[in-house]
């Protein structure tokens, strides 16, 4: 938890229950109404007084003035003397006989006959009748009794007998007392209600703040253990290139032990961070043009050791209220070793081009020099045999099939390792154009037929020599599709056994392409066996090496040259019962039938 927070939660803890906060606020406020009653009662009772006084100065007032006053003007006296009141005008003048009875007043109002009814039920309760002398006294006895703010003042004893003058004020100012004192304490309630309610508020937005402090506190908690212990270093920096603060990664980085020694050399160690000025130049210019650089290498030194190295940095620039720009953050990554190693990868990868044109200049130049002398021997060799020079004796005709032999076989081989030289080159041709397949298919069978029929194997081909299934016609290379053919013939030839079939046939399919297959009862293949098969120079088993002659490049010459077509090649083989090699081809390098 941050410093700024703790105190701000230690002076609220009291505040985490709203209930509490609510009730003591509720009685501090029924404190303060009753407080404020007393004194309210206080003030009242001291106004109460001093009106009695003036209450009494006027019945006196009154009597003197009445006491002379024939019965029959006493009325009019009343009305007169009330004039002259003056700010005591909401005083009720009247005069009482013994029981009570309202002999005269002004004005006619009610506070005067409450009086009267008090005087009457004490009548009818049997009272002994009060002596004209004290009637004064009853009559406020009897007006207190009732509640009502009474004084009354004796009659002179030359007047009437039995007679009061009395003043009643028109408002009964207890019963005000009262209600202001109800007033007062349902005010006093309500405000206790209210300062409830607002303390529970506030009790719940000080939980909030405290919630929310809480909270970012652990935020700011999980943030420093994220800069702490982040691989990268994290930085902010002023525009000129002071750095203001460095995660601890950061600053090993830069060959501090950590970012107190960082900030405590950064105006000593006075080296610059890009090793190119140039590099320098963009990064600031992009930050300033663009707020943001994105995956920027440059070698850069560290400016506490000096030492050079790769880096990676990402930065973006912050601004003020205004705009402007204030300072920048960013994140490096110490990218040497991956430089390193494409370094080395780009190096490798130069060295197998060079090799690889190395090799191909050597294989076209050996393709001249092999070949040249190579093709004289089999011409020189087919001559002889043929007998142009001469007959020869049956060991010389021997010989010369064998030179004959093996020149062919050298042939093929030469042959094969520069198609393979020229696919991995890139350098592989194809001359389409639109072939008679069953015309292709003959040929090819023709030109194996002697060597099956060496070793008495049938070559069959379902659809030769039938109208209704005549061949349709396949845009592709004659020559490339012609030793795709005669590697498949050969090779299944070569791994069938005496008495075995080798058949070559082709079939559309569903989705319109068009399939050739070359099928043999030979020894077969397991699953391992086709994978390695398909390597360049690599043959099933050593024992069939050494008993058939061969490179191991037929298979994949295959692969690639009817792919090289958009093709693709399908092997199907068991072991001990024969070998099935598709060749297919897309829909759009076939032609309808001719039939059709």
């Amino acid at each position: 938890m941050s410093l700024g927070t703790a105190p701000f939660l230690r002076a609220s803890h009291w505040l985490r229950r709203p209930v509490a906060v609510a009730l003591a606020s509720g009685c501090v406020a029924l404190v303060l109404s009753g407080l404020a009653v007393l004194f309210t009662s206080s003030i009242r009772e001291q106004a109460l007084s001093h009106h009695h006084a003036d209450l009494a100065m006027q019945a006196t007032l009154l009597a003197l003035y009445v006491r002379d006053v024939p019965a029959e003007e006493r009325p009019a006296a009343l009305r007169r003397f009330h004039g002259a009141l003056g700010e005591h005008a909401d005083t009720v003048l009247g005069l009482l006989d013994g029981q009570g009875h309202v002999i005269a007043q002004y004005p006619d109002r009610p506070p005067l006959q409450g009086l009267a009814a008090a005087l009457a039920d004490r009548d009818h309760a049997g009272t002994t009748r009060v002596d004209p002398g004290h009637l004064g006294d009853e009559v406020e006895r009897l007006a207190a009794h009732a509640y009502m703010p009474v004084t009354a003042g004796a009659m002179a004893a030359s007047g009437p007998p039995g007679m009061a003058v009395v003043a009643v004020p028109e408002i009964e100012v207890s019963g005000a007392t009262r209600r202001d004192q109800l007033i007062v304490i349902a005010a006093a309630v309500a405000l206790a209600v209210i300062i409830g309610i607002l303390g529970g508020l506030l009790a719940r937005k000080a939980r909030a703040a405290q919630e929310a402090a809480e909270q970012l506190g652990r935020r700011e908690v999980e943030l420093r253990q994220l800069f702490d212990h982040a691989t990268e270093g994290i930085y902010r920096s002023a525009l000129n290139g002071r750095i203001l603060r460095a995660s601890p990664a950061m600053a090993r980085m830069h060959g501090y032990d950590d970012e107190s020694h960082m900030m405590a050399l950064r105006d000593t160690d006075r080296r610059p961070w890009f090793i190119d000025p140039e590099r320098a130049r963009v990064f600031f210019e992009t930050l300033l043009r663009d707020g943001v650089v994105r995956g920027f290498e440059s070698e850069v030194c560290r400016r506490h050791t000096g030492e050079r190295f790769w880096a990676m940095e990402n930065a973006w620039l912050v601004r003020d209220a205004e705009g402007n720009p204030t300072f920048f953050e960013g994140t490096v990554q110490d990218v040497t070793e991956r430089r390193t190693v494409e370094t080395n990868l780009r190096r490798a990868q130069a060295d197998a081009e060079q090799s690889s044109r190395t090799k191909s200049s050597f294989l076209a130049n050996m393709s001249h020099e092999l070949r040249t002398p190579l093709n004289a021997i089999i011409g020189f060799s087919e001559v002889l045999e043929a007998g142009i020079a001469g007959p020869l004796t049956p060991r010389q005709a021997e010989y010369v099939g064998d030179v004959l032999t093996s020149g062919r076989h050298l042939l093929e081989v030469i042959n094969d390792i520069l198609d393979l030289s020229k696919i991995e080159a890139g350098h592989l041709d194809l001359a389409e154009q639109h072939l008679d397949l069953e015309e292709l298919l003959e040929d090819c069978t023709a030109m194996l037929q002697p060597l099956a029929a060496r070793k008495g194997i049938a070559v069959v081909t379902p659809h030769q020599g039938d109208p209704t299934q005549a061949g349709p016609s396949l845009l592709a290379d004659q020559h490339r599709l012609r030793q795709m053919l005669l590697n498949l013939l050969s090779n299944a030839i070569k791994f069938t056994d005496p008495g075995g079939r080798v058949t070559l046939g082709w079939h559309r399919r569903g989705d319109g392409g068009l399939s050739l297959a070359v099928s043999d009862t030979g020894q077969g293949m397991s699953a391992e066996e086709v994978e390695v098969a398909l390597i360049p120079f690599r043959q099933v088993d050593a024992a069939l090496s050494r008993r058939h002659e061969g490179t191991g490049l037929g298979l994949p010459l295959v692969k690639i040259l009817v792919e090289r077509h958009g093709g693709t090649l399908e092997i199907e083989s068991v072991k001990d019962r024969g070998t099935c090699v598709t060749l297919n081809f897309p829909a759009w390098r076939s032609q309808p039938d001719k039939a059709a």
